[in-house]
């Protein structure tokens, strides 16, 4: 990022519009969580955990109903109080502080954990605020956020498809930032970190490769994917899908992308979803199930497993079908392996 001040100034706008948004009575409400997007509550280690942007708690909570000595901090009152309300009947109360992430009020290495998810991709200069989390986590500890994918971007961009505007004069709101997987492995080389972890998510909920694959059919698609999902069963399916096939493909396939770094005494490069060549079959499913295997080799058969198990539920077959039909016939085979170069 070029550092003029014309750019400081855009930066400054799009986070004090954002900050005072999330401030405002009624952010809390608004503040969701879609329960097929990938958990990182799993890929804590404990016991110290801090929840830097908690919101209303949604990551604080299970953390600490799961015995995590886990501790949320946000500088909106709005976001915390609502948290509070919603924990009052919850196993474990909401632990929460008043606070400024990019300027945590902790010393070195406080926490084994720090999660951070929907938080730095609102900021401009988020590697300033990432170096803060690098600051209170303990060696070997983790920090686990998502980010906007770049690649996906770049991908579309290379199909000749334009999404909005990203930036502070077209809407600051609206403002997100991306990384791709090239330039997350330079952060992390730079800062000796461990790759644990890239999965994409959010294929389901906001997705711009479906707008552009879809085309005008998106709306009314879009619809019928969330009717076929609101059950138990294809819910399950999802999740499934997201914790055990999506770490293999590409995060250009959906929007956001949920990543596991840990701080490692030595650096070690990310090997899962390498990128690979294949042919296509013409048959999608084909397609899919060979992409996976060259990229997840000997687990393929174990990952294929859990999704037939849960196939047997009638709710997840009836979204199977649709997904296939519908939605998986028609996007671009180059989207499940395909990397930006930088």
């Amino acid at each position: 990022m070029n550092d003029t001040p014309e750019n400081r100034d855009q930066d400054r706008l799009i986070r004090e519009i954002k900050r005072t948004r999330w401030q405002q009575k009624g952010g809390g409400e608004e503040y969701q969580f879609y329960a097929y997007k990938n958990d990182p509550v799993t890929h804590a280690l404990g016991p110290n955990v801090l929840d830097a942007g908690a919101g209303t708690g949604r990551f604080t909570i299970p953390l600490r109903e799961k015995g995590f000595h886990a501790v949320g901090i946000d500088i909106s009152p709005e976001m915390l109080a609502q948290g509070v309300k919603h924990s009052a009947h919850r196993e474990a109360p909401f632990s929460c502080l008043i606070g400024d992430i990019e300027r945590l009020p902790f010393p070195d290495a406080a926490f084994d954990s720090v999660v951070s998810i929907t938080v730095l991709r609102h900021f401009p200069r988020w590697r300033d605020i990432f170096r803060e989390y690098l600051r209170v986590t303990r060696p070997a500890g983790r920090i686990i956020f998502d980010m906007g994918s770049g690649d996906q971007r770049a991908f579309l961009a290379r199909q000749g498809w334009k999404s909005k505007p990203n930036s502070a004069a077209a809407d600051p709101l609206a403002f997100e930032a991306a990384i791709t997987k090239a330039k997350l492995r330079q952060l992390a080389a730079e800062h000796n970190l461990r790759i644990v972890l890239t999965t994409p998510y959010d294929f389901f909920h906001v997705n711009d490769l479906l707008r552009y694959a879809l085309g005008p059919d998106y709306d009314g698609l879009e619809s019928q994917l969330a009717s076929t999902m609101n059950t138990q069963g294809a819910l399950a399916l999802c999740e499934a899908v997201t914790r055990g096939i999506f770490p293999y493909l590409s995060p250009a396939l959906t929007s956001s992308w949920l990543i596991v770094l840990e701080k490692s005494a030595q650096h070690e490069e990310d090997t899962s979803g390498a990128s690979v060549s294949y042919s296509p079959t013409g048959d999608p499913k084909q397609d899919l199930l060979e992409v996976l295997r060259l990229r997840a080799g000997n687990r393929v058969d174990e990952i294929t497993a859990d999704v037939n198990q849960l196939l047997r539920d009638p709710d997840a077959r009836h979204f199977y079908d649709f997904f296939c039909a519908h939605i998986l016939a028609r996007l671009p085979l180059e989207s499940l392996c395909w990397e930006a170069k930088e």
